[in-house]
């Protein structure tokens, strides 16, 4: 696994959203919060790629990361984030609020290209569809990605301090084992 990108992202406020943009119009659907986050230092977004068979190289890890994170952080199952547009985003709760509603495209329909750098949803696509890398930040407050294979609900894992604030934060959309533990649980209910 590589990184593909390293970007600077603000992210100030007690809380962030994980969501894919497409939810960023009011609705609470699908949206995992976590908080608190780190004040103070910086935060970088990583994207990480690999090869995955048929589907070329894709993203496998969206990550917020703190200038204070360490190895040794407790890491936790913090929820799960449902994807519907092949892409997820981690961005500050205050800041969402500004995020454009995804259903109101313009006289022109969907346009991403003509976006770029706009903060909505259109501007997220761009990202997502014309960078080499599938990622990126938008507007310096919101790190935003291609979601491996495309749609489904995706395990946020958080890495907590010693005083219990979040110093990291990723989407795994590579995680078969938590595919696993759903399957099981299916089969069990299913008995």
């Amino acid at each position: 696994m590589s990184i593909a990108l390293r970007i600077p992202v603000a992210l100030t406020g007690p809380e962030v959203i994980v969501t894919d943009p497409c939810y960023y119009n009011g609705s609470e659907h699908m949206h995992s919060t976590v908080g608190p986050i780190r004040q103070g230092g910086s935060w970088v977004m990583e994207s990480h790629r690999e090869e995955m068979g048929g589907w070329g190289t894709r993203t496998v890890e969206l990550s917020v990361v703190h200038s204070t994170w360490h190895p040794t952080h407790k890491r936790f199952l913090a929820a799960d984030a449902g994807v519907d547009s092949g892409q997820m985003s981690i961005c500050d709760s205050h800041v969402a609020r500004a995020f454009e509603n995804p259903d109101d495209y313009g006289p022109d329909g969907f346009q991403p290209k003509d976006h770029e750098g706009h903060f909505d949803y259109q501007g997220a696509c761009d990202i997502t569809l014309n960078h080499a890398e599938r990622g990126g930040v938008l507007c310096d407050v919101m790190a935003v990605s291609e979601t491996g294979c495309g749609d489904g609900v995706y395990p946020v894992y958080v890495w907590r301090d010693e005083v219990g604030a979040a110093t990291k934060i990723t989407v795994d959309f590579r995680d078969v084992e938590n595919e696993e533990e759903e399957e099981e649980e299916e089969e069990d209910n299913d008995d």
